[in-house]
């Protein structure tokens, strides 16, 4: 299942912004280009395009070699809070990115029956989509 928040205004002025998606661009006519997410103005992952029904999938590229974390929101994050309001995630994160609309977001993980080779029902654990 995957929960909606408000859409809300979140960010600080573009140059200040440590966060940042991107699009290359490619020739005319050579479809869309990657979709970046770009940190302290260094390419970072490498975003699918998402309808909305299939699963938001990123990729590492190789030349990510920072991490980027926040001190103040850590603990917060340990358990998996009822509201992603509670103790100010979204604000926090939200200070890294450009100003602008955002639709906050949450996916939240739920069990998928699965079969093994002999037939025998196995449950893992997924993302929903």
């Amino acid at each position: 299942m995957i929960k909606f928040g408000e859409p809300r205004r979140l960010g600080v002025p573009a140059p200040e912004a440590r966060l940042r998606f991107e699009a290359e661009q490619r020739e005319t006519g050579g479809g869309p280009g990657r979709r970046l997410l770009v940190v302290d103005g260094e390419p970072f992952f490498e975003l699918s395009f998402w309808c909305g029904t299939c699963a938001f999938l990123f990729r590492r590229l190789e030349t990510a070699r920072q991490t980027l974390s926040l001190e103040s929101v850590q603990e917060r994050l340990t358990g998996a809070p009822a509201d992603p309001d509670d103790g100010g995630v979204i604000d926090a994160f939200g200070a890294l990115l450009p100003e602008g609309e955002y639709l906050p977001v949450r996916p939240a993980p739920e069990p998928a029956p699965k079969t093994t080779p002999a037939g025998q029902p196995q449950r893992t654990l997924e993302m929903a989509n």
